[in-house]
This record gives structure tokens, sequence and C-alpha cells, in this order.
């Protein structure tokens, strides 16, 4: 209960913000709460757009949009296409404002614990899964789809990605598609991943290469 008087604290005076509160959590079928004491908390500047079919689930509180500096006017961005799905774990999620997540259509995204500052970017075309505890620094970008398609013979422009548990991405550090990241690893700032990471390891570099092993981060 107490959770849920903090969040009402959250939204302020912005009618905006209630108005999409009270919509999304209690009359759109694009928001599947598992816990009835848990909701998307939509902040004053936040943009959300679902498409048909599109589903949002709440095993926790997600918060979109918050300001990371006082009187600031940045965007939290969610799109989720036709038939893409987006899971909010038990830990909960809270997007800064600066961040855009999309979900591509029948892609998933499904986030058990993060911390991401602002400027990161999601692109979920197969699925991304990230892991509990863990922390994305500013300007950080997933991408599991290209997008846009290449004529090779072979080609395959979507393939997961999968974070594990209590991840550390450095800043402006970019993870690409078919990309799985053990538990406890670090990617340095500016790396481009192209291949799989091992747990508790440490890479860096363009494209990026095991540095060092055995590593241990706390936040």
């Amino acid at each position: 209960m107490n959770n849920f008087f903090k969040g009402i604290s959250l939204l302020g005076l912005s009618w905006k913000s209630w108005y999409y509160f009270l919509w999304y959590n209690f009359f759109s079928s694009h928001v599947v709460r598992n816990d009835r004491m848990k909701f998307l908390w939509p902040k004053r500047h936040s943009v959300i757009r679902f498409e048909k079919g599109a589903r949002l689930i709440l095993n926790a509180n997600y918060i979109i949009g918050t300001q990371q500096v006082k009187g600031a006017h940045q965007e939290g961005r969610l799109l989720v296409q036709e038939h893409g799905t987006f899971i909010i774990g038990t830990e909960g999620f809270e997007q800064f404002a600066g961040m855009f997540i999309r979900v591509m259509p029948h892609g998933e995204l499904q986030i058990d614990g993060l911390v991401a500052n602002e400027g990161c970017q999601i692109t979920a075309g197969k699925r991304i899964y990230i892991g509990s505890g863990c922390l994305f620094a500013r300007d950080v970008t997933l991408r599991s789809d290209d997008v846009h398609h290449i004529d090779i013979k072979g080609y395959e422009p979507s393939k997961p990605i999968s974070i594990g548990n209590h991840v550390w991405l450095g800043q402006g550090a970019t993870v690409m598609k078919g990309v799985s990241i053990g538990d406890g690893a670090i990617i340095a700032a500016k790396a481009l991943v192209l291949k799989d990471v091992p747990a508790m390891s440490l890479a860096g570099g363009i494209p990026a290469k095991i540095i060092k092993e055995n590593v241990k981060w706390k936040a």
C-alpha cells in the first residue's frame, strides 16, 4: 500500500498523467496487471503507444518518464507494435526520460530488473531478455532486429538477445542481435558487442573482445 501512495505522488498534478494512469491500468485491453497493486505509472512527459494486439504485462510497477533533472522536459517513449509483448518482471522497472523502447511487430521484451540511464534505446524484434539487477549507463543500445533487410542469401534480420543477471553495460555500449551476455559481466564504454560474452567477464572494443575474466562489480 505504501508503494501505491508513493506512486500517486509521482504523478503530481498533471491531468495528462492521471488520465493515462486511469486509462491504461483500468480500461485498456493492452495492459495486463498480474498483481492488482502493481501499475503503469506514466510521468508527465511520457509518450506511450500500443498498436493492435500489443500487450504490456505487469508483474511489478513500471514507471515511465522520470526526469533526472528537475524541470527538464525530455520524453520517456514506449512503442509496442502489432502483437508485440513487453513483460515487466517482479523487480519492476523505472524508465528515465530520454529513453526509447520499441517492441516490433510480434517481438518480445522482458525486463526482470534494470536501472537504465538517459539516452538508452532498446529495439526488440526477436526476443530480448534482460535479467535482474542490471545496470545500463547512458546511451546504451540493444537491437535484436536490423529493421531493414539486406538482400544476401541466408541473411537473418532478427535474432534474440539475452542479458543475464547483474550485468553492467558502460556508456555508449551497443549489443547487437544474436548475442548472449552471461551473469555478472561488464561491457566497457563504447563497446560493440557482436559475439557472446561469458559470465563474469569484462569485454570492450570494436568489435568487443574479452579483456579480463573472473571480474566482480557492485553498484
